[in-house]
C-alpha cells in the first residue's frame, strides 16, 4: 500500500512477526543445543557433581542461550532500521525516525515470540535429550498457529480476529 510508510509501526510489527518465524531456528540452535551438548559429549555428570542445584544449572543454560537469541532479534530490528534509511529509498515513503515503535515492537512482539520458541524447544530438548526432537518444535508451533488462525477466521465468517488487526 503506497499510503503506508516503509518504517511505520504497522510494517515494523508485520516484519517482526515474519522474522519471528525465521528467528525460531537460532532459538532452537542456541537454547536446545545448550542443554543437549552435555549429554552428547558425556560431560553432564561433571556439572551435576558441582555444588550447584539442577534448577540453577538449567536456568543458567536457558538464560545464556536466550540472551544469544535476543541479541539476534535485536540485530534483526537494527536491520529494519537500517533498511529504511538506505539512500535508494524514496524519502517521501519514509517517516521521521522514532525509537518508540522500534522499542515497542521489540519488547511486545520479538522478545515474547523468542521466549515461547526458546522455552518450548528447551523443554523438549531437556526432556528428550534430543536435538532432533527440539527442531520439530518450531514447525509444529508455526503449523499450530496457522491452524488456530484459520479456525478462528472460518468460525465467524465476515469477522476478523483481533490479532489480525496488526
Amino acid at each position: 500500500n503506497p499510503l503506508i510508510a516503509l518504517n511505520s509501526a504497522y510494517l515494523q510489527a508485520r516484519t517482526a512477526l515474519v522474522l519471528g518465524i525465521l528467528n525460531s531456528l537460532p532459538a532452537i540452535v542456541f537454547v536446545a543445543y545448550a542443554i543437549t551438548r552435555d549429554h552428547e559429549r558425556q560431560t553432564a555428570e561433571a556439572f551435576y557433581t558441582a555444588p550447584i542445584s539442577s534448577s540453577a544449572f538449567l536456568l543458567g543454560r536457558f538464560a545464556g542461550g536466550f540472551l544469544c537469541v535476543v541479541l539476534i532479534g535485536a540485530v534483526a530490528m537494527i536491520g529494519m532500521i537500517a533498511g529504511a534509511s538506505v539512500p535508494w529509498v524514496a524519502p517521501d515513503t519514509v517517516l521521521p525516525f522514532a525509537w518508540t515503535p522500534v522499542l515497542a515492537t521489540f519488547a511486545l512482539i520479538v522478545v515474547p515470540n523468542l521466549l515461547v520458541y526458546s522455552a518450548l524447544s528447551f523443554a523438549v530438548a531437556a526432556f528428550s535429550r534430543s536435538l532432533t526432537a527440539a527442531f520439530i518444535v518450531a514447525p509444529a508451533i508455526t503449523v499450530l498457529a496457522l491452524v488456530i488462525n484459520n479456525l478462528a477466521v472460518n468460525s465467524a465468517p465476515g469477522t476478523t480476529p483481533a490479532w489480525h488487526a496488526l
